[in-house]
């Protein structure tokens, strides 16, 4: 398995680093722009939530979301569980407006985790990167 590099992995620490809240839930909303409305749009919000688990380790959702005829659409969501802290690793993407689903990492129907390594790989170039994006959009 593929985890993140140093950079995205810091990046994606910050993120977690919430509270839970009264239901023992963890999720927060991250929209600089919200906070600065003079400096316009063009960023959307980011969403993060533990949303499970993958044998004994935590599953973090990461998401961009917008509205399109009421519903919210993922543009686009990534899983990742938190081996270690020094090990996070991808699990999924998707982006609801391409139709795309991918699992790269994933427990087959005997429990045992299986993984698509080169679909795994593209999810954590892809990752690396996008993390970085979301540093800069939202002033991390």
């Amino acid at each position: 398995m593929r985890a993140l590099n140093q950079t995205a992995a810091e990046i994606f620490k910050k993120l977690i680093d919430i509270p839970p809240d009264e239901g023992g839930h963890k999720h927060k909303t991250y929209d600089f722009h919200n906070y600065w409305p003079e400096c316009g749009g063009g960023t959307m919000a980011v969403h993060v939530e533990i949303i499970g688990h993958i044998k004994s380790y935590p599953v973090w959702s990461v998401a961009h979301y917008y509205k399109q005829n009421g519903d919210l659409m993922a543009d686009p969501e990534m899983t990742f569980a938190v081996i270690n802290s020094d090990k996070i690793v991808p699990l999924s993407f998707s982006q609801a407006n391409m139709a795309i689903y991918e699992e790269s990492i994933f427990e087959d129907e005997s429990g045992d985790l299986k993984q698509l390594r080169e679909l795994q790989h593209d999810h954590t170039s892809f990752a690396n990167g996008w993390l970085r994006n979301i540093k800069e959009q939202q002033h991390l």
